[in-house]
């Protein structure tokens, strides 16, 4: 959990125009190339290709959820008035030392995948 990646591997939205910007060669690619970071694409039509990332999403998320004060919404049309940076219980660095242990937590735990 340490240092630069050497890929991203991103899923393929190239049919989703709310999301043209992850496709785009401008913000990322130029971020990623003087790094020598890689970007992939899941193929077309093989959803099975992001089955990882979808699973670690939900996971994060349900410890978000569960363990986080203040976590709300799933997503952002639920969020109407609310003021989220009224509301924030966490400062960034307590969060990102969160983020660490859980990261730790879950790569040390045996997952019922592997039994």
């Amino acid at each position: 959990m340490s240092g630069k990646p050497r890929l991203l591997y991103l899923d393929n939205l190239a049919l989703d125009n709310n999301a043209a910007e992850f496709k785009s060669e401008a913000p990322l690619r130029r971020g990623c190339e003087p790094h020598g970071i890689v970007l992939d694409y899941r193929p077309l039509g093989q959803p099975h290709y992001g089955g990882i990332v979808e699973r670690i999403t939900s996971t994060v998320m349900k410890m978000i959820h569960n363990e986080l004060p203040r976590t709300t919404f799933s997503n952002s049309e639920q969020h109407g008035e609310y003021v989220s940076e009224k509301m924030a219980a966490l400062m960034l660095r307590e969060l990102e030392r969160w983020l660490a242990l859980a990261v730790g937590t879950y790569h040390g735990s045996v997952h019922n995948g592997l039994l």
